[in-house]
């Protein structure tokens, strides 16, 4: 177990020390987000709609924690993680994050495939 849990800091040091924060979504968003990728490309992913889901959760308000107090997202090879960091969430927080989850996934595929346009 110690070994996967030194494995996980280490990949995730050896991606702080390539990544560079990226300006992404609204100045408002900006305040209190930042995305850090290795990739330009990924700045993109804050659209809209993501930036209304992260900014504006109206399925967090009966809650005792606010979405920014602890919202991470990692886009990692095999697949998306996130979390946050609320004790014991109500099925409303469990699925608007559900729903972030899923805009974060379709906004990734199209950034892909409009990568992939553009190198051929």
């Amino acid at each position: 177990m110690l070994t996967s849990r030194n494995d996980g800091i280490r990949l995730k040091h050896a991606f702080y020390e390539r990544a560079t924060a990226r300006a992404a979504g609204s100045a408002a968003f900006g305040r209190q987000f930042v995305l850090v990728s290795t990739e330009s490309k990924w700045a993109d992913i804050v659209d809209a709609e993501i930036e209304q889901m992260i900014l504006r959760p109206s399925n967090f308000r009966g809650s005792t924690s606010k979405i920014d107090d602890d919202l991470n997202a990692w886009l990692e090879p095999d697949g998306l993680r996130l979390t946050i960091g609320i004790d014991a969430p109500s099925i409303d927080v469990i699925a608007h994050v559900i729903l972030l989850g899923q805009g974060l996934v379709d906004r990734t595929k199209r950034i892909d495939e409009q990568s992939q346009r553009s190198k051929r």
